[in-house]
């Protein structure tokens, strides 16, 4: 059977063992909790600010701007893309990009007969990762 909990209750749960609420545990036990607790909220933090951060530089890039006009690619995907990009005038087009990056199927064609094999996966692949997830999210 899979349980599925939600992390807004593993939060309650935790704050209701750390606070007292539950005093069937341990004192370390407790004791580690609450470093967790500290360490997450630590986390958050930091994750917040570098979002943030994130967002700046989308908002003030004007490459990053037109990148977030598509539908798949939020401000951390089109950050991401212009890191890796660098100069786009290295693509010819759209394709020669899509080939870099590894989202189109090898070919081996002559005679004018297309054989298309599967992806090649080369190029940068926490991009990738990002716009095939971003698209599925579009895409359902």
């Amino acid at each position: 059977m899979l349980i599925c909990i939600r992390p807004v209750d593993i939060r309650r749960a935790l704050g209701e063992i750390v606070d007292g609420r539950d005093s069937e545990f341990g004192d370390i036990f407790i004791d580690m909790l609450r470093d967790m607790r500290e360490k997450r909220a630590e986390l958050d933090n930091r994750i917040a600010s570098y979002n943030r951060r994130f967002k700046n530089l989308f908002r003030s890039n004007e490459m990053c701007q037109r990148i977030g006009q598509i539908e798949s690619a939020g401000p951390i995907a089109a950050t991401a893309s212009v890191a890796s990009i660098g100069d786009k005038s290295c693509f010819k087009n759209s394709r020669q990009f899509a080939a870099w990056l590894g989202l189109v199927p090898k070919q081996h064609s002559s005679g004018g007969k297309a054989r298309l094999l599967g992806l090649s996966k080369p190029g940068d692949r926490y991009l990738r990762t990002l716009l095939i997830h971003g698209g599925r999210a579009v895409n359902g």
